[in-house]
């Protein structure tokens, strides 16, 4: 009876020393949470405050640009920003001045405050007036009446940054001496809930929490044998953590007893609690080819110590074949003994079968698919590519698993840079790439390849791209061709009709931007047509390809020479 009357009595001090707590609690915060709103309320209002600068900086420079922009298109584009930024100041100088409930502005006003903004000689309320004013004549104003000598553009660009930017900076001094002394009420406030707080526990710590020390010690006693067998189920947990556990397991070296999870039983095939897991009897669900090569694994981790990897195959009651991964690492004792090895059993059947389709889908799509990988560190890599990187870079796949440096060196040197450009760049717009770029293939020798990858950021901060790419070199070799055919002379390799008048063309343009002369040669052959008919036309043709060499030789690397047809020659000259 005395007991329960103990009891009784320490949980009502206990009561009441926590109700006390909680309602001293309460109250402060609901002292704090009405000031914290009131100081965040008249943090708007000094962001309003400096806000009001900027808008008088961005009509003063719309305003310039309106005035002496010639394009028709940018003058209205800056005409819209001067009205939408002058409604802006003239709404937000309102909420200074009289508050805005619906944006939480709190009505601030004290002497200074007053004499800055009503003061009849240099008051901020006629100086922001007159500058909206000046602005919405400048927005009414046409283009064509418009210019740097209108006396509202003057006004603006004078006005604002040496007279108003002054007062608006007065105004946000004073609005920031306000905010810091409510912050010093803050400050003291929060001082005597400190002193509160702590003289309110020092009275329940020796009234209330000292007669449970010794009901805590008993506690705690019969608590312990409790921890040591949470302790051994959370290390079991970690160990599984640190693996990225899909179904973890422990075998325990001295009882030669193994533990597994749930999970495990269900990679296996079996019903959780219907199996009774040893070391030997494990061994039956996997693949009798297959468990040399776990057995191996497992000695080796038991006598180094070391951490494994070993992928295999498990055959299920049912006779269903899945394919685990599995990862094992070692637990030591003071002396560094193994005592324990545990670790992770994860189903990768469908990974490998998705994985096998890839490669047998890549087989027959020219080029290469690959993920590229590249960390906030700079290092790079492919964590997979297919097997037509052999084929478009001459580069085993697994050379580039850990390092993507040889798929780089392969690059031309003139194309190395701009390729590793425009990959950082897509990396950070998180953009496609797309890109045509030079290999020095080490069979096929110089090379064009096309490539293609779709970026995503990964939780670690690196970047992945998803892509393919594939060899276009004869796709250039056409594009060339056809560039020849189209622009130069089959019979001379000189230029045609058409690439004569685009060189003619920019020859003016030329000379008209210097000021510079050019000539423009007009040439044929006497007789040319008595050499054809009298030494054949083959004659013929190989007269006129040592011209157009001769004529080449006569000029300038900068100078064109071009055949028009028959014996006709035209030499464009520029700069002379």
């Amino acid at each position: 009876m005395k007991t329960v009357k103990t009891v009784q009595s320490l949980r009502f001090q206990y009561v009441i020393g926590l109700s006390v707590i909680a309602l001293l609690i309460t109250a402060s915060f609901i002292t704090m949470q009405r000031i914290v709103s009131e100081q965040r309320d008249f943090s708007r209002l000094v962001n309003l405050a400096g806000h009001q600068s900027g808008l008088a900086n961005r009509i003063a420079y719309f305003g310039s640009l309106m005035a002496t922009t010639n394009d028709e298109a940018e003058f209205h584009m800056a005409r819209a920003q001067v009205g939408r930024t002058l409604n802006k100041m003239k709404a937000a100088h309102n909420t200074l001045r009289h508050g805005g409930a619906d944006q939480g502005i709190p009505t601030v006003i004290n002497e200074n405050l007053r004499t800055i903004y009503e003061d009849p000689m240099v008051g901020l309320d006629a100086a922001v007036e007159n500058f909206l004013e000046r602005a919405n004549v400048l927005y009414n104003t046409n283009m064509s009446d418009l210019h740097r000598g209108s006396a509202a553009y003057l006004f603006l660009t004078t006005y604002g940054p040496h007279v108003l930017e002054p007062m608006l900076d007065a105004a946000v001094e004073e609005y920031e001496k306000i905010g810091r002394k409510a912050i010093l009420r803050i400050e003291n406030l929060e001082l005597v809930i400190w002193v509160a707080v702590l003289f309110t526990l020092l009275l329940e710590a020796l009234f209330i929490f000292r007669p449970l020390e010794k009901r805590i010690r008993h506690a705690i006693s019969s608590l312990e044998e409790t921890v040591s067998e949470l302790t051994m189920t959370r290390e079991r947990l970690l160990a599984a953590q640190e693996l990225a556990l899909v179904g973890d397991w422990s075998w325990c070296l001295q009882s030669d007893s193994v533990a597994c999870s749930d999970q495990v039983f269900r990679v296996c095939g079996v019903v959780p609690g219907t199996f009774v897991p040893t070391p030997n009897d494990s061994l039956q669900f996997i693949h009798p080819e297959d468990r040399r090569t776990v057995v191996k694994a497992l000695r080796s981790a038991r006598r180094c110590g070391e951490p494994n990897t070993v992928e295999y195959r498990l055959i299920r009651p049912d006779g269903s074949e899945r394919r685990v991964l599995q990862q094992t690492v070692a637990r030591l004792d003071e002396r560094g003994q193994v005592i324990m090895l545990s670790g992770t059993i994860q189903d990768v059947t469908e990974r490998q079968e998705l994985s096998n389709r890839l490669e047998k889908l890549s087989e027959h799509i020219p080029g290469c698919i690959y993920q590229f990988q590249l960390g906030s560190n700079g290092a790079s890599h492919f964590p997979y590519a297919s097997k037509g990187m052999e084929e478009t870079y001459g580069i085993n796949p697994e050379l580039v698993s850990d390092d993507a440096s040889p798929v780089f060196a392969t690059l031309h040197h003139e194309d190395v840079l701009r390729v590793k450009r425009e990959i950082h760049q897509s990396g950070q717009e998180l953009g496609i790439w797309r890109d045509e770029y030079r290999v020095q293939h080490p069979e096929k020798g110089e090379i064009w390849v096309e490539g293609h990858a779709t970026p995503e950021r990964l939780p670690d901060g690196s970047t992945l791209w998803h892509g393919y790419a594939w060899d276009i070199t004869e796709r250039k070799c056409r594009e060339h061709q056809i560039r020849q055919l189209a622009l130069f002379d089959p019979l001379t390799g000189l230029a045609n009709r058409w690439l004569l008048k685009e060189r003619i063309d920019h020859a003016l343009a030329t000379a008209r931007r210097n000021a510079h002369y050019g000539a423009v040669l007009m040439l044929d052959l006497d007789n040319f047509k008595t050499l054809n008919d009298t030494q054949g036309h083959s004659i013929g043709d190989a007269l006129l390809v040592e011209v157009g060499k001769r004529l080449q030789n006569c000029v300038r690397a900068s100078d064109t020479i071009a055949r028009l047809g028959g014996d006709e020659f035209v030499a464009v000259l520029e700069q002379l």
